[in-house]
């Protein structure tokens, strides 16, 4: 087995987490699962309660003992049930035995189940195996339908790489089939069909035949595929090839390669093709060259079809698989059944191998390696029969049983426990051993430390280089290719490694060698080449040369018979750290392995870097370097021809060296060091410079002695010199002190010079040394303007050659000079100055000693107060730079200063200011004497308008300044209060009284006034609203703004007219007076205030019309003269127009102006439709005014003075009742209960079935007539049963919808009252209401809602208002979503509704039904059903609402019973889009007639007609428990759907 397979058993361990509420997991969804396979990704399925569809829903298995944990994602199902993928458990790294659990929130764990893990993984390759032969059958259709079975398994075998040349490292296949000649019609060569596919060989497949077959390095190849025996040219040369290489075909299945056989049908189509040479094969040969049993038989029986997982995997059809196959299958050998034939015989098989040991005995099934025993067998090979509970093994019966490794078979141990040497087990194990010729290596040569081809000889080594695996110290030699054609020489290529004696190990096409004879591998020894030197402190080097291998630990090296560590080595090179030392050829010793070699190695010579200088004097001197070694005899210094530098010796190792310099003088003298016989570079030596270490103070111009102190000066005065200038000597050189101090004599001179020394050629630093200089004691001022100096002080010479004056910048040029008085020309300047006094380059500075004149002011000009006027400055001293000029006025700078004259004239750009302020000039620090500087006065240009009733206000002009607090404005000698500076000098605002018209302002800014006449102005009235003025004219409201306060001095005018008794009814905003009449919109409304207009006017617009009724006769074929009153329709018919429902009412008249008109309206038809008047372009409010005249008329229009006619329809005031209201009702019952059979005084509804002879109906005086009338309503169709007092019954009920085309003909019908209705009742106090509903075949929803009202009510449809005494009955049919035939426009419907009468003869009238075809016209518009003094009376309205508008309907006589105790009556219902609505209602009148009747002079019951009504099923109950109420939204557009829904739900 080369992996672990996996099984699960699960155990129920009590593991409880807490914390929030977790699930409860109860039991697995799988009855059995103690073995369930869990290779793949499983879904494991989990009963329990509390599971939640949550997205942090977690699956958990934690190892067992603890160790490694994983997750996966809940899958839910329910709150009881949901499925954990259980994971590969080499993958996810858990132990064996694991704990499963569940959380809702990823956080809160359920308790768990045990998951024990135990079988084996497949083998890597796909392997196909069918009984047909899609090779021959897939030749392009030819033959049959093989083609995508052909393909499907060329697929699976080389794992979509057969035809995909772009696939990394694809493999070709290899095909296996005979090259000989095929015979016969119904054999041929499958080559065609691989042609047919495109496929070429060499490229996309290799082919061979048995023979060749023998040779083949399979590694070469995707997967083999063997030609089929029947439509294919397999013959027993091909199987018995397959046959031999049966170990080598396992192996490349082991090792992920594919394999595709088809049919091998031996003994119905032979193998032997009819070609010479070629003996048939027996069956068992058949598929035997598969590491499985399947038992290949001939025998099938059509037809065949694919199983699920068939479906599912491979998507095969049954058209694919029918055509005629040569082969069945009697075991899978752990492979999948994709396809079966008739007698449920194994067709087709496809999966990876994870075959059971001897295939279970054929007594059970193979599951992931592992035995699942049927009928009862049982043991690890499922070898022990049911009738034993134990049975032992029997070595040598040929069955596989306990602990054997094989039974009874040739090469099998005499105890069955394994195989005799020569021999191996098969995998998976059988019964049988197999021999095997264990590969063996004879020779192999060595390979370098880095690895490279070796040439190996062997023997048994098959012929399959591929297959070949040679490890060398269980490192593999790659690549093995055979370079001989008796398969006994290959080459491969080594390992890295390093070393001798290695074993090697071989596996020949899964034949393990067995190590006789084998030789021992080594590698090439190590070279030495060259080694790096470093210095003597040692350190990391390297060593070149070959086979050093790359294991450090591997590696001993030594240097100078010391370690030298090895940090790095890759073959080539190696690095090591060699110790401290010093020399040359020191020996190398290196150890790889046990295999030696040596060499040499040097330290590097010293090297000086620095050194350092030594003092005249002498002493130390420090050489820094390196490779100096450690301190021993053997180190020295030399210089200068070989003379030793005394006490050489090393003070920091390797690093630096000391030794003791004699004193001396002077420079460049050559010094080295020698450490172990090594010389190191050669430097330059030098003692060091002399240097001063003073200054020198100033001598007299004389000339004199100084004493010099310094260093390095030597001891010997002859090697000395002391230069002064450029040629001058300091004569008299004395050393005073060795090395240090020496004095001598300075000749005269003046001034500064340059002084330095040289001892032995080499030079100090230079210094100076200087004279003594004049001093300055007092000067003179002069003007700006310049002038003569006189300076007075001492030591300036007399020699005016060499002395110059610098006063500031300026140079004041010599008069005159003496040793104490110097007169200059002073040039112009200003401010203080320093004095600069030099003689003989000897300067000295006073500063601030020298004081140009002060400057004054005499006169300046104005400034605007922003600031922004240039004003000048007339005045002296004054200078010529501007920049050195500074000039305030008040607390502020002028800026930009400018010299417009020299000295007595400047300007500069004044700062924002007003009125008088001080001004001061600066002039370089000097300053003036204070002086007066004016601003110009303010000026008022304009100011912005402020309503009337007073408010802010902006001025612009000039000069305000920006400073609030000093400005004052009045308007008409008022103070304009809250000041504020809106824009600095020039605009300003403040809050002005109320008032109007124009006004004069005065601004006063810092005391400076200025007045300005007519400058201020209120503003001009605006109109914002007004009120709407009745066309024959009237008062009207004015609204706006700036009206003042005073309201004669505003007029009003509306439309250039004037409007009268102007009235102030809001100051500043409100006016009212009389306007005159006019109509329509845009009238100009102006308003004058104080002689100033409103700048627009406000269009104002007579009110507009206003309708209050509309009359006139108009029917849908005759016009008519239409009368409409109102108001506000003005006094110019002309600019009035009608419209009636959009419809043109024409030849407008106005009958009395304003109030009343005429027009002409065309023929139509329509109720509560919009009467539209225009005037002058304003129209009236929208309105249900006119109803065409239909025809329809009350028998009385007057209605007996008991009612008013509404649409030819007598509605009654109570408790009138009739066509023409002239029947009085006697008092109201006084109750009405519901129930069974109730002798409650008043109506009955009875609650049970349909009222049969037998029922129970009250019955008082025991004469067997009812007391009462009862009413009840069919349960199952819209259908209401009246049964009378005299033991009649009326029936009222919807029969039929009928669709008929524009022309009339009935086009389809729906007879309803023989359909099932849905029934749904609601009960209150004012009535009770059955509500039936169904849905017809065309989809159209039909919905009849029979109401029986228990009080007086009033009911409203189609803009009727009409009275519903009590007792009356009411339907509302209503149909939706019509699908009408055709899709035509013009159909319509027709809805019957049938009223009967059954029982008793009618021997009280000839009469029975009377009708009213409303005089005019042929519709029917009540009718009067009577029976034995007894009425049941029925009403239509002409009207139905259709898609939402009021149409005319019409009623008609459908059909009339020739006994008169029938008559059907039908509803023309126009063509309709969405709905529609009609409402016809019934009443039963009880010993009351409007006909003429037999029964005239019998006693009259005060019984009130009344229907009752019966509810079975959910509707009884319902009225039982006090009604379930049925809330009908007719008139709302989603009434459908929602009704829809509720049968849905009852449903």
């Amino acid at each position: 087995m080369n992996k672990l397979n996996i099984f699960i058993i699960l155990i129920l361990v009590s593991i409880y987490t807490v914390n929030c509420k977790p699930p409860l997991l109860t039991s697995l969804t799988d009855t059995n699962p103690l073995k369930i396979c869990t290779i793949g990704n499983f879904q494991l399925g989990l009963n329990g309660l509390d599971f939640e569809n949550s997205p942090t829903a977690t699956c958990l298995f934690q190892s067992s003992p603890a160790g490694v944990n994983a997750t996966t994602k809940v899958t839910f199902i329910s709150s009881t049930q949901v499925q954990c993928l259980v994971p590969d458990r080499v993958a996810a790294g858990l132990s064996v035995n694991v704990i499963l659990s569940v959380s809702n929130d990823g956080v809160t764990f359920s308790n768990g189940f045990e998951i024990r893990y135990s079988g084996s993984y497949a083998w890597k390759g796909n392997v196909f195996l069918t009984g047909v032969y899609p090779d021959f059958h897939a030749l392009g259709g030819k033959y049959g339908n093989g083609a995508p079975f052909f393909v499907k398994s060329l697929d699976f075998a080389t794992k979509y790489t057969w035809r995909d040349l772009t696939v990394p490292d694809r493999k070709k296949f290899l095909f296996i089939e005979s090259k000989m000649p095929a015979t016969g019609t119904d054999v041929k060569h499958s080559l065609d069909t691989l042609t047919y596919y495109n496929l070429t060989k060499g490229i996309h497949y290799d082919h061979v035949d048995g023979n060749e077959f023998a040779n083949v390095a399979l590694s070469d190849y995707s997967a083999l595929v063997v030609a089929s025996a029947g439509g294919g040219m397999l013959t027993t040369w091909e199987i018995r090839a397959l046959n031999a290489r049966k170990s080598d075909i396992a192996y490349f299945l082991k090792q992920g390669g594919g394999l595709a056989a088809y049919a091998q049908g031996i003994g119905k189509f032979t193998v032997t093709k009819s070609l010479a040479g070629i003996t048939d094969c027996a069956i068992s040969e058949g598929f035997a060259f598969l590491p499985i049993t399947v038992n290949g038989n001939p025998n099938i029986i059509l037809p065949y079809k694919p199983t699920q997982l068939g479906i599912d995997k491979f998507n095969i059809t049954e058209l694919e698989i029918n055509d005629p196959s040569h082969s069945i299958f009697g075991q899978t050998g752990g492979l999948d059944i994709l396809t079966y034939d008739s007698m449920n015989s194994i067709v087709t098989l496809a999966g990876q191998i994870n075959a059971c040991p001897y295939d279970c005995n054929g007594k059970g099934s193979c599951t992931c390696g592992e035995c699942t025993c049927a009928n009862g067998y049982h043991g690890n090979y499922c070898e022990c029969d049911p009738a034993v509970d134990q049975c032992p093994s029997v070595c040598g019966d040929g069955l596989l049983a306990g602990d054997e490794r094989c039974d009874g078979t040739i090469g099998c141990k005499s105890d069955c426990s394994g195989c005799l040497p020569g021999y191996v087990e098969t995998e998976p194990l059988s019964a049988f051993c197999s021999e095997i010729l264990y590969p063996r290596v004879a020779t192999i040569t060595s390979a370098p430390t880095t690895g490279g081809l070796v040439t190996v000889t062997g023997t048994n080594l098959g012929v399959d280089a591929g297959a070949i695996s040679i490890n060398i110290h269980d490192s593999p030699c790659t690549s093995p290719t055979f370079t001989d054609t008796t398969h006994t020489k290959f080459t491969c290529r080594a390992p890295i490694g390093v070393g001798i004696n290695h074993p090697i190990s071989i596996n020949a096409s899964g034949r393990i060698g067995d190590g006789l004879g084998h030789p021992k591998f080594s590698y090439l020894p190590p070279t030495f080449a060259s080694s790096q030197s470093v210095f003597t402190e040692g350190g990391a080097i390297s060593i070149y040369g070959t086979n050093f291998g790359e294991d450090i630990s591997q590696l001993n090296v030594t240097v100078n018979n010391k370690p030298c560590e090895v940090s790095y080595s890759n073959h080539n090179v190696l690095v090591c750290s060699v110790t401290s030392g010093t020399g040359t050829q020191k020996s190398v010793n290196i150890n790889a392995a046990s295999q030696v070699t040596t060499g040499t190695y040097s330290y590097l010579p010293p090297v000086i870097d620095t050194l350092t200088d030594v003092g005249t004097p002498g002493g130390l001197l420090t050489l820094v370097g390196k490779s100096f070694g450690v301190e021993s005899d053997d180190q020295y210094i030399y210089y200068v021809n070989d003379f030793h530098c005394e006490n050489a010796r090393v003070i920091v190792d390797h690093k630096m060296m000391v030794c003791t310099i004699p004193e001396g003088t002077g420079a460049g003298y050559d010094i080295w060091a020698v450490v172990d016989s090594q010389k190191s570079n050669v430097k330059q030596f030098s003692y060091s410079k002399p240097g001063f270490a003073m200054k020198f103070n100033p001598v007299p111009t004389k000339g004199g002695y100084i004493t010099v102190m310094g260093s390095n000066f030597g001891n010997n005065a002859q090697v000395m010199s002391v230069t002064i200038g450029t040629n001058q000597q300091c004569s008299e050189i004395t050393l005073l002190t060795p090395h240090t101090l020496f004095s001598c004599l300075v000749p005269p001179g003046t001034g500064v010079s340059n002084i330095f020394m040289t001892v032995n050629g080499q030079n100090s630093q230079t210094d100076k040394i200087s004279r003594l200089s004049g001093l300055i004691e007092s000067s003179t001022s002069v003007p700006t303007s310049g002038g003569l100096v006189t300076l007075i002080g001492d030591n300036f010479g007399t020699d005016t050659s060499k002395a110059t004056i610098l006063i500031g910048s300026l140079p004041c040029d010599i008069v005159s000079l003496s040793n104490s008085n110097i007169t200059c020309n002073l040039g112009a300047g200003t401010g203080i100055q320093d004095i600069v006094t030099t003689i003989d380059s000897i300067t000295s500075t006073l500063t601030d000693f020298f004081n140009y004149e002060n400057p004054t002011i005499n006169t300046t000009t104005k400034s605007k107060t922003q600031g922004e006027s240039v004003v000048t400055i007339s005045g002296t001293n004054f200078g010529t730079n501007s920049t050195t000029i500074s000039v305030t006025i008040g607390s502020s700078e002028c800026t930009g200063v400018s010299v417009s004259k020299d000295h007595t004239e400047l300007t500069c750009t004044a700062p924002k200011g007003t009125g008088s302020k001080a001004i001061k000039v600066t002039v370089d620090s000097q300053v003036s004497e204070e002086s007066q500087f004016t601003y110009e006065s303010p000026t008022s240009e304009s100011t912005t308008p402020v309503p009337t009733i007073g408010g802010t206000t902006t001025i612009t002009g000039t000069n305000f300044g920006d400073d609030a607090s000093v400005i004052q404005v009045t308007i008409a000698m008022t103070e304009c209060s809250s000041v504020t500076i809106l824009q600095n000098h020039t605009q300003l605002s403040c809050v002005a009284p109320k008032g109007t018209g124009v006004e004069d302002v005065v601004v006063t800014v810092d005391q400076q006034p200025v007045y300005s006449e007519d400058l201020f102005t209120y503003e001009n009235p605006t109109v914002t609203s007004t009120s709407v003025i009745p066309t024959r004219g009237g008062k009207i409201t004015v609204s706006g703004t700036n009206f003042g306060d005073d309201f004669s001095l505003v007029k009003v005018f509306v439309n250039g007219s004037p409007c009268y008794s102007v009235v102030m009814t809001v100051e500043q905003e409100q006016v009212e007076c009389v306007a005159a009449y006019g109509q329509g919109l845009g009238n100009p409304v102006y308003v004058v205030v104080d002689s100033l207009p409103s700048p627009s006017a406000n269009l104002v617009g007579y009110a507009t019309p206003i309708v209050k009724s509309a009359t006139g006769s108009v029917t849908a074929t005759k016009s008519g003269t239409v009368t409409i009153k109102g108001d506000n329709f003005g006094t110019n018919s002309s600019e009035v127009q009608v419209q009636i429902d959009g419809n043109v009412c024409s030849d407008v008249k106005l009958l009395l102006n304003h109030e009343s008109l005429t027009c002409l309206l065309q023929p139509g038809s329509g109720f509560q439709l919009n009467v539209n008047v225009t005037v002058s372009g304003q129209s009236s409010e929208p309105n249900k005014l006119f109803d065409y005249d239909d025809g329809a008329k009350c028998d009385d229009p007057t209605c007996s003075g008991n009612g008013k006619c509404v649409g030819g329809v007598c509605s009654c005031n109570v408790p009138f009742y009739g066509p023409t209201c002239a029947i009085k009702n006697p008092e109201t019952p006084s109750g009405t209960t519901t129930g069974s059979a109730s002798s409650t005084t008043g109506i009955t509804i009875i609650t049970g079935s349909a009222v049969t002879g037998s029922d129970t109906i009250p019955d008082d005086n025991g004469d067997g007539i009812p007391d009462k009338p009862t009413i009840q309503p069919n349960t199952t169709l819209p259908d209401v049963t009246i049964r009378l007092p005299t033991n009649e019954t009326m029936n009222i009920f919807v029969k039929e919808i009928r669709e008929h085309s524009y022309t009339g003909q009935q086009l389809r019908s729906y007879l309803v009252s023989t359909m099932k209705w849905n029934l749904t009742t609601a009960v209150t106090e004012q009535h009770v209401k059955w509500n039936y509903n169904l849905t017809l075949d065309n989809g159209a929803f039909v919905d009849v809602e029979i109401t029986y009202f228990l009080q007086n009510s009033y009911v409203e449809f189609a803009g009727q208002n009409i009275t519903m005494p009590n007792g009356n009955v009411k339907f509302n049919i209503d149909i939706y979503q019509w699908s009408y035939l055709e899709m035509s426009q013009l159909n319509t419907l027709k809805v019957i509704m049938t009223a009967q009468v059954v029982g008793t003869p009618n021997n009280c009238n000839e009469d029975q039904v009377g009708l009213d075809n409303n005089k005019e016209s042929d519709q029917l518009h009540w009718f009067e059903f009577n029976q034995n003094g007894h009425s049941l009376y029925g009403r239509f309205s002409n009207r139905g609402i259709t898609d939402g508008r009021i149409v005319p309907v019409s009623q008609a006589i459908d059909r009339r019973s020739d006994d008169g105790k029938e008559i059907d009556v039908s509803i023309s219902v126009p063509h309709f889009t969405s709905e529609t609505h009609i409402d016809p209602d019934f009443s039963i009148l009880l010993g009351t007639s409007s006909i003429n009747t037999d029964c005239g002079d019998k006693p009259k019951t005060n019984w009130k007609a009344i229907v009752g009504g019966v509810v079975g099923g959910v509707g009884a109950a319902a009225l039982a428990i006090g009604a379930t109420f049925f809330l009908r939204k007719k008139k709302e557009e989603n009434k459908l759907k929602k009704t829809l829904d509720s049968i849905g739900n009852r449903a």
